[in-house]
């Protein structure tokens, strides 16, 4: 008897065994730990993008300060969007681990520790019907700092350009400038240089893949300055942004020679104004009926009244007052 009921628990701890390895709980987006390197593909042509405010792909020393920023395609009021950021040991979007209080729309990672880490954002409409939508995922990579060596200094923005919507047929006359202002944050060091900024935009908010416009504009004073002007000529938006880049002259102690920083996206729209239609031949009004039942309301009105009908039958007009 025993031995049946020692068989008979053994096999029903193998069943249970082979049920739970062939069928792993799956824990969704950023909600567990895991390993797991396969990076999500994002198919959606909605799916947020993280632009960084440094040079796209490059990694970035020790210490220094880094701003992430998500965009949501084709979302006219972003305000309404709420966001959950995410890090990760592998270039996943799935599986990665909550960063408590990263919840809005930008993000500075921190960088005080050597190595790479992978970050993406959910994004959560204020529809609770509509899907979260994830970002691919970022990589921040923070080489470590030498010391006794110079690093070009990133400028720093003291003025972000602004988005603003037109109407189609707005006068290019009426088009406001779009505006950046930087500084070097220490412009007497050895790791201050000479600033330039670059304009680019996009049709999408993808700085990787924007196209430059314009010339570039230099400074050795430690101030930059720089202007650019937005085409309305077409109807809907467009996505610009200034990169500003700090160089160094080349010398036996200098790591890096180059330090940038890129700026938020100016959204530009042009939408088509929605007139009201426009009323070319008006209705006409017109009574029917006998002259005599016309006679008889108009008596019934103690209002003094004048008024004019014509009749069915081809009678002149009549007018009858009180």
């Amino acid at each position: 008897m025993k031995k049946k009921l020692i068989l008979g628990m053994t096999v029903l701890f193998m069943i249970i065994a082979v049920i739970f390895i062939a069928c792993p709980s799956d824990s969704g987006g950023g909600s567990a730990d895991s390993d797991d390197g396969d990076e999500v593909e994002t198919t959606d042509p909605n799916a947020p993008i993280i632009n960084t405010d440094g040079k796209e792909g490059e990694a970035i020393i020790q210490d220094t300060d880094l701003v992430l920023t998500v965009t949501v395609p084709n979302v006219e009021d972003e305000s309404l969007l709420r966001y959950q950021w995410y890090w990760n040991e592998v270039n996943s979007n799935q599986n990665g681990h909550i960063i408590l209080g990263a919840d809005k729309k930008d993000y500075t990672p921190p960088t005080d520790v050597p190595g790479i880490l992978y970050y993406y954002v959910e994004v959560i409409f204020p529809d609770p019907d509509m899907p979260h939508l994830f970002s691919k995922p970022i990589k921040v990579e923070v080489l470590p700092k030498e010391e006794g060596k110079i690093y070009a200094q990133r400028p720093q923005i003291t003025a972000q350009p602004e988005s603003k919507a037109y109407l189609a047929g707005t006068s290019p006359d009426e088009v406001e400038e779009l505006t950046l202002t930087a500084i070097l944050p220490q412009p007497s060091l050895a790791s201050a240089g000479t600033l330039a900024c670059q304009w680019y935009k996009n049709s999408e908010p993808d700085k990787e893949t924007a196209e430059p416009i314009g010339d570039i504009v230099e400074s050795t004073n430690g101030t930059i300055i720089s202007i650019c002007k937005p085409d309305i000529s077409e109807e809907g938006t467009i996505y610009y942004f200034a990169e500003i880049t700090n160089t160094i002259p080349e010398g036996e102690n200098v790591v890096e020679a180059v330090g940038t920083r890129s700026s938020g996206f100016a959204i530009i729209s042009v939408i088509v104004n929605a007139l009201p239609p426009v009323i070319t031949v008006k209705p006409e009004s017109k009574l029917y009926g006998t002259k005599a039942d016309f006679e008889t309301a108009v008596t019934q009105n103690k209002a003094a009244l004048s008024v004019t009908a014509s009749s069915p039958d081809g009678e002149p007009p009549h007018t009858s007052g009180i």
